[in-house]
């Protein structure tokens, strides 16, 4: 069975709410530098299958590969959250270190994209999120609230108020999750 596009897995065209997860190899750069193109194409080639593979495993679709990462989308912010989860604990190579991003909000759903203010949103959390962390925005920590799922019960969250993003002029209400919360 053919997997299905980005426009059919959305119900069609137009804006839709959905979460948007993206995620980014921490220290990329460097690696590639140190271990060279060859190797580190092999690395990332192993990171794309375990990210496409966990994003299908949580019901999201992939929008873009980043270059070090992805952009995909979900249905739910707990979906996105669990894929970055299960991402984290196996990024496909063993040298990984991932940051992942989860926002909740309306996107234009293109023929295989998507964009809008909250696309933005969601890539300037990442740009904000300089660690090997799981950074989520206000909007997604409510619906994650919302649910109560008790498989994020023992998730420890540290709250940053009035974070500014580049290129808006409000601030924002981020959430990371406590990297000792990991190892539970």
């Amino acid at each position: 069975m053919a997997a299905l596009n980005l426009v059919a897995w959305a119900g069609g065209t137009g804006r839709a709410p959905l979460t948007i997860a993206i995620t980014d190899i921490v220290g990329s750069t460097p690696m590639r530098e140190r271990i060279g193109d060859e190797a580190m194409d092999s690395v990332l080639d192993a990171h794309s299958r375990r990210s496409r593979m966990l994003i299908a495993e949580h019901a999201g679709h992939p929008v873009k590969w980043l270059g070090d990462g992805d952009m995909s989308v979900f249905r739910t912010a707990d979906k996105g959250l669990d894929y970055l989860l299960a991402l984290q604990a196996d990024p496909g190579h063993p040298a990984l270190r991932i940051r992942g991003i989860v926002h909740v909000g309306s996107v234009c759903i293109r023929k295989d994209d998507v964009d809008g203010r909250h696309v933005n949103i969601a890539s300037r959390i990442g740009s904000a999120n300089t660690g090997a962390e799981i950074w989520v925005s206000d909007q997604a920590m409510e619906d994650l609230n919302g649910l109560r799922a008790t498989r994020h019960s023992h998730l420890e969250w540290r709250r940053h108020a009035e974070v500014k993003l580049r290129g808006f002029d409000n601030t924002f209400t981020l959430w990371s999750l406590s990297p000792r919360a990991l190892l539970v």
